[in-house]
């Protein structure tokens, strides 16, 4: 019990509130010489806390430098493992989500393996596979209940989806690949990135190349990013609904990215140091050679041309 001060969590005083509400509201605690998280990062508690949260009727994190909706995928998994949580003990939740991102890890091996076979055949769809299954990035964070390999699985289906939508060219294939959008932008805001990708399959497809047709490409890019848009409200609602804070939390975000404050961070340092040490030299090299050659190609040429040939 606090002797004195003002204990708030997220504008609200729980100095004397009762320690099981707390732990609904997504909060844990520990003490110094027990240390019952010594094995958890920082962010692991973030996810698995406001997990749990949700999972006890909590559904506002209350929290907005992520959107929320790996939390609300997180506590529908853990809500599932309930009836084993008595046998694995105080880290079952941590246990259950790590499980999960090791599920989520290999399926975008899998995710990539399928894009590059479609987008450029089979080897490449087997080394990029491979190479995803090495980078050191991946295999790390897949053991940890984080969001990026969540999100990294999102943009690879949004891309999948794109390079599909710029062979078909169908309504249906839109939908797809505006909703992917928005899920990807729902686990991480950074997600959102993906409808670079989106565009360039857009502009990439042989009818896109008269200038009669970009302004009807703008409004399909449009369309598709305003449906991820209303994705997005719907997977993380009590985002839009405390819109004050949201607003605040990315301000913050941009300006911890512009301003260093140390090694990994900032927006040059982050491909300098980050990219370049967590996906090895030889893989980085490697991703940039297929950055460019992928942009100098259009993937539909070879499978097209191999058809006709056929």
């Amino acid at each position: 019990r606090a002797t004195s001060g003002q204990i708030v969590f997220s504008g609200r005083d729980i100095t004397h509130t009762r320690p099981d509400l707390i732990t609904k509201m997504g909060v844990a605690r520990t003490f110094q010489n027990i240390r019952l998280f010594r094995a958890m990062t920082a962010l692991e508690n973030v996810v698995v806390g406001r997990a749990m949260g949700v999972l006890h009727g909590a559904f506002d994190p209350r929290f907005a430098d992520w959107p929320h909706l790996y939390f609300y995928v997180s506590a529908a998994w853990l809500g599932a493992q309930r009836p084993i949580f008595a046998w694995l003990g105080p880290a079952a939740p941590y246990l259950g989500v790590r499980l999960l991102g090791a599920i989520l890890g290999t399926a975008t091996v899998v995710v990539v393996y399928l894009l590059g076979r479609r987008a450029y055949g089979q080897a490449a769809g087997l080394l990029a596979a491979l190479f995803l299954a090495l980078a050191f990035l991946h295999v790390r964070d897949s053991h940890f209940a984080t969001i990026d390999v969540p999100l990294t699985l999102a943009v690879t289906v949004v891309l999948y989806l794109a390079v599909m939508l710029m062979e078909t060219g169908t309504g249906k294939a839109g939908i797809l690949t505006a909703a992917a959008l928005g899920i990807a932008a729902g686990v991480k805001y950074n997600g959102a990135l993906a409808l670079a990708g989106i565009a360039a399959a857009v502009g990439s497809r042989p009818s896109a190349r008269s200038v009669r047709t970009l302004a009807a490409v703008g409004l399909q890019v449009l369309a598709i990013a305003l449906i991820g848009l209303v994705v997005f409200a719907v997977t993380s609602p009590f985002l839009m609904i405390d819109f004050a804070r949201f607003q605040s939390s990315l301000g913050y975000i941009f300006q911890h990215l512009a301003a260093p404050s140390s090694p990994e961070i900032g927006w040059i340092r982050l491909v300098r140091l980050g990219l370049w040490y967590g996906l090895d030299p030889p893989l980085f090299l490697l991703g940039l050679v297929g950055v460019t050659s992928s942009s100098l190609a259009n993937p539909l040429m070879p499978r097209r041309d191999a058809a006709n040939a056929g």
